[in-house]
């Protein structure tokens, strides 16, 4: 009988799964592994975020961990997560988390003797700040819907209902639909244009959708 024992394992990856922008004053993204005494030799923790090759964190027992690339300047260095010599800078602590930190944070353990690696996604959203939903007078049987929102992350799902009767809602089609990202916040401008005849005694109303949040 064989029995296969790996000396080096990640037991769990803590990471938020969705934070309220500006709700919190740090983050802490925890990899908890085991091993042996046997597997610790050259053990090095590193972390990435979404797809870049290079690490954006990493601690090597014996010397102070560092935070590279868009973690640079934005992690407690110091943060201590265990006493265990093998453990202390396991965890990455966010100082003042933001938006563009959103994204998936993997962890990678490895030591002489083996690797292991696990990944979460963590966003970090902002809901809609303000919101205006106005219709133009009819002219000629034409009249535009137009919608504006500013102040979301990540990217928002944008949907235009119209109430016909009180059992009957139906989305409206072929939206002209702007998104601008600037300091990390979306705005969307939607327009539609209509016959007033389809739609008489109507009631407009805007569905945003923030992508990974539900909300």
């Amino acid at each position: 009988m064989n029995i296969n024992i790996q000396a080096l394992r990640i037991i769990d990856l803590a990471v938020p799964t969705a934070v309220l922008n500006g709700s919190m004053d740090s983050i802490v993204l925890d990899c908890l592994y085991s091993l042996d005494n046997s597997s610790a030799a050259g053990l090095v923790v590193k972390w990435y975020h979404n797809r870049s090759p290079a690490p954006v964190y990493q601690w090597i027992p014996g010397y102070p961990p560092q935070a590279f690339g868009i973690l640079r300047g934005r992690v407690n260095l110091g943060h201590v997560i265990s006493n265990d010599p093998q453990m202390r800078h396991r965890a990455i602590q966010l100082v003042h988390p933001r938006p563009e930190l959103s994204g998936e944070f993997t962890c990678k353990v490895s030591t002489w003797s083996g690797v292991d690696t696990a990944t979460k996604r963590m966003v970090i959203y902002s809901p809609v700040k303000s919101m205006s939903l106005s219709s133009s007078e009819p002219h000629h049987h034409h009249m535009s819907v137009t919608c504006k929102a500013e102040g979301m992350y990540p990217e928002p799902e944008v949907s235009l209902l119209v109430q016909r009767s009180r059992f009957k809602r139906e989305r409206i089609r072929g939206l002209q639909v702007t998104k601008t990202l600037v300091d990390g916040a979306y705005s969307v401008r939607v327009t539609k244009k209509l016959d007033d005849r389809e739609v008489p005694e109507a009631v407009f109303s805007i569905s945003l959708k923030l992508s990974n949040v539900g909300t």
